[in-house]
């Protein structure tokens, strides 16, 4: 008797597991050519210059110096997926990364050791500090076939950007001749980094050309808007991040 019931326990066990496993492999069917993975390069256009003056005492008094640095144009990197939840519905997300240097410019005057209200003029000094912007751009997109191997997308939705900003931290200063020091140089400038996240916006299209049914190639268009207050001169100021960013690499679909 207890030999039956552990047979018809295996019986039932195994009847089980084989209408899980088909269930199963329906439902991978069901989702097959849902699933869709892009890895692109491009270029993002956009400019904008941040402005930050700081003080520091020497010889009693206060050393004024000014930082201009001006973020420009680069390359990105651009990858990410979607999933079809509804007929030419689709939701998704793009990861991108700036990273370049830009270029810095930093003025000042430094008080005069014996003489009182007589600032000296630094020579100019131009830096190439750090600027990063990572983002990630949350998206609904509606997919237009064309033909059975080309469809393009129309997408918009929020971005989140993540800033890294480099800045100057110190100065050295040196005194160049003796008595009465007309004037002054820098030893040395160093640089330091701000963070910070902010939200913004995207919209944009997507090509893609299916070369077989799971690879191809694309290209994209997308305008993403934020910004991120920064320290500048007199307080904290929006600089821009993102732009209009272009490029095309590969695609996947399973």
């Amino acid at each position: 008797m207890r030999h039956q019931i552990h047979g018809r326990a295996l019986l039932l066990t195994a009847m089980f597991l084989a209408v899980s496993v088909t269930s199963a492999r329906a439902q991978l069917d069901e989702l097959k050519g849902r699933f869709s993975v892009h890895v692109n390069g491009g270029f993002q256009s956009g400019s904008d210059s941040v402005r930050r003056t700081f003080l520091f005492r020497a010889y009693g008094e206060d050393a004024r110096f000014e930082e201009s640095h001006d973020t420009e144009s680069g390359n990105i990197l651009d990858l990410g997926g979607s999933f079809q939840v509804w007929e030419q519905l689709h939701v998704g997300a793009s990861y991108t990364q700036l990273t370049k240097a830009d270029s810095t410019r930093l003025t000042g005057t430094v008080p005069n050791p014996i003489a009182i209200n007589s600032p000296r003029t630094i020579d100019p000094q131009t830096l190439s500090l750090a600027h990063k912007e990572q983002a990630t751009h949350v998206y609904a997109a509606w997919v237009v076939p064309i033909n059975d191997k080309l469809d393009v997308a129309i997408l918009g939705g929020p971005s989140f950007f993540n800033l890294t900003h480099g800045i100057v931290a110190g100065v050295s200063i040196r005194e160049v001749s003796g008595p009465p020091w007309p004037q002054v140089g820098v030893n040395g400038v160093t640089s330091g980094e701000f963070k910070k996240n902010g939200i913004g916006m995207h919209v944009g299209a997507d090509v893609s050309y299916m070369v077989t049914p799971n690879f191809g190639l694309g290209g994209f268009l997308r305008f993403a808007d934020g910004s991120i207050d920064v320290p500048s001169e007199g307080g904290d100021r929006p600089l821009n991040v993102g732009g209009i960013q272009t490029g095309g690499g590969g695609r996947l679909r399973f």
